[in-house]
């Protein structure tokens, strides 16, 4: 529970060595944590949310992604349909990376994962 009453979610890390948490207001907030977590590493998801929580965050490869979809023109509602699902589907591992910290390594490592 916060301090003013509110219940908080916690997401527990160790880092350095020493347990420390991230309070998130929602539990999808904390869950999506969690899962960022899992996907790049305690440092790298850090990082991240540091970055979104600047004034100026670049968008999220999400983001970025539902954007384009949603100004598609032209195309079908199943297009439409396809786009989204491809976009969660085969963009798992850099989804909710900003589009600022998908380096090279990333795209390679992502490519070399999907390899048969």
């Amino acid at each position: 529970m916060g301090s003013d009453g509110t219940t908080v979610h916690q997401v527990m890390h160790r880092l350095d060595g020493r347990q420390t948490s991230e309070t998130h207001a929602t539990r999808r907030s904390a869950e999506a944590m969690e899962a960022l977590i899992d996907r790049v590493g305690l440092t790298k998801a850090l990082d991240i949310v540091a970055d979104r929580n600047r004034n100026e965050a670049p968008p999220s490869l999400r983001e970025w992604g539902e954007h384009y979809v949603e100004h598609r023109t032209g195309v079908t509602s199943g297009t439409l349909h396809r786009y989204r699902r491809s976009l969660e589907a085969d963009f798992d591992e850099l989804i909710d990376l900003p589009l600022s910290m998908i380096g090279r390594d990333d795209v390679a490592n992502w490519v070399n994962r999907r390899r048969p």
